[in-house]
């Protein structure tokens, strides 16, 4: 698992398997972010944005790149038992 700096959030985001590295790079910079590492064998990537960007707007503007499978926050969901 991959620290993150109190600067940074975290992203998910897929691309299309014909997206090449140079372009994935750029589609990421689109947000100010940074790729972390590489997490399933899809072409789904850990990434990481300035704490001072706005979540919501960052997966809406990675959502809206050519090549952008999906984008999503890398958050944990807790489950209340009943």
């Amino acid at each position: 698992m991959t620290a993150k700096s109190d600067s940074q959030q975290q992203l998910i985001v897929a691309f299309e398997a014909t997206v090449k590295p140079e372009e994935r790079s750029k589609i990421i910079q689109v947000v100010g972010g940074r790729e972390v590492k590489k997490i399933a064998p899809n072409e789904t990537y850990l990434i990481e944005i300035p704490s001072s960007t706005q979540t919501e707007q960052a997966i809406a503007t990675l959502q809206k790149q050519k090549g952008v499978r999906f984008a999503e926050a890398n958050a944990m969901v807790k489950i209340q038992p009943k």
